[in-house]
């Protein structure tokens, strides 16, 4: 088995390309992959304002049922629940509370739990392109437990802060490769399970997209690596188990094994 066997077997391949800060999940612009999707004061068309005068009201329970009500200032439309108070000018604001649906001009769509004029409780967000995000909501971002789809099949499900994938989660691509654990800021961070469709498996540590320290990477043949991880790459001492069932001991520099050690 020669070095050059061992650099190539452990290659990525498809992978990789979602991982670290080259992460780019399809259909979304990667000027602004994540934080773009979050609604609320600091997204495009954010709702930040009040809602325009002109709208026909009916009581209900004590909260003002709205339909068919223009936001002015964004462009966009609201329909559903507000809650009605009085400034200190005497003047009558509308605020959105409750259940309702926002229509942004550029196709977006929000239909859940309002609090404060902005997204709070559960909702689900549909973008024109085919992004839909489906869980909870926290002062105008995803934050908790949601799903989010792809139109390609691609999904995540797990934990959000402040519109980032963080804490646990699973992600699955539409070729079928998956993975299964911690998440920093839209990274594998932490430990994990990765796995692609033709067998191959790595379950160890990952540091900010990438494996980083100890873990185990197996292939279908029955090949397998422990050892340690630097960069993505096997770097320093780790134990190789062959095909056949043979253990080996040894030093791998860079992804590539530059001695055996001893037998095992």
């Amino acid at each position: 088995m020669g070095n050059a066997c061992c650099a190539q077997d452990v290659k990525d391949g498809d992978f990789e390309h979602i991982a670290g800060q080259k992460i780019k999940i399809p259909g979304v612009n990667p000027n602004d992959d994540f934080e773009s999707l979050a609604l609320g004061s600091q997204a495009p068309g954010g709702l930040n304002t009040g809602i325009a005068e002109g709208h026909q009201l009916a009581e209900e329970d004590g909260i003002q049922l709205v339909t068919d009500i223009n936001d002015e200032e964004n462009g966009g439309k609201y329909y559903g629940q507000v809650e009605s108070f009085s400034t200190d000018a005497g003047e009558i604001k509308r605020i959105k509370s409750g259940q309702g649906k926002y229509i942004w001009v550029d196709g977006r769509e929000y239909d859940g739990e309002w609090s404060n004029d902005i997204q709070n409780g559960q909702g689900k967000l549909v973008h024109a392109n085919g992004v839909v995000y489906n869980g909870n909501w926290v002062d105008g971002a995803k934050n908790g437990e949601g799903l989010q789809n792809w139109k390609d099949g691609s999904e995540y499900n797990g934990n959000w802060v402040n519109n980032s994938m963080q804490g646990t989660g699973h992600y699955k691509l539409a070729n079928g490769s998956e993975y299964d654990g911690d998440w920093v800021d839209n990274k594998f961070h932490g430990q994990g399970r990765q796995t692609w469709p033709d067998g191959r498996c790595y379950e160890g540590a990952f540091h900010h997209g990438v494996k980083e320290g100890q873990g185990v990477y197996s292939w279908p043949n029955g090949k397998k690596y422990d050892g340690a991880w630097t960069d993505g790459k096997q770097h320093g001492e780790g134990i190789f188990t062959t095909s056949k069932g043979e253990i080996r001991r040894g030093v791998w520099t860079n992804g590539v094994r530059s001695k055996w050690v001893d037998k095992t």
